[in-house]
């Protein structure tokens, strides 16, 4: 059996990046790929624990500031096409940003 957080412990790890991010200015986003964070959390890896990521991702939706965008995708976070679009949106943030 891999080594996972159990959800009480998921839910401190939210809260402090909720916490961080509360001091967030201007434009941003926050991606959440709900097929898993990573190769081993998603279907068929050691890692999986869908109830675990669920109550991970509610507690972050539940506390990210309301300047922040929130994009969800039914994908892991390793899957080319969201990665593709993360890098997507940073750059134009990023460019965004450079003409205000």
């Amino acid at each position: 059996l891999a080594p996972r957080l159990k959800a009480d412990e998921l839910i401190l790890v939210a809260n402090q990046i909720t916490k961080r991010l509360a001091h967030t200015k201007g434009k941003a986003v926050f991606m959440i790929p709900t097929g898993g964070t990573g190769s081993y959390a998603m279907e068929g890896g050691p890692l999986r624990d869908t109830e675990g990521d669920r109550v991970f991702f509610d507690e972050l939706k539940s506390a990210l500031p309301s300047c922040i965008e929130l994009v969800e995708r039914d994908t892991h976070a390793e899957d080319p096409d969201f990665v593709r679009e993360a890098v997507d949106r940073l750059i134009a943030l990023i460019e965004a940003d450079e003409v205000n």
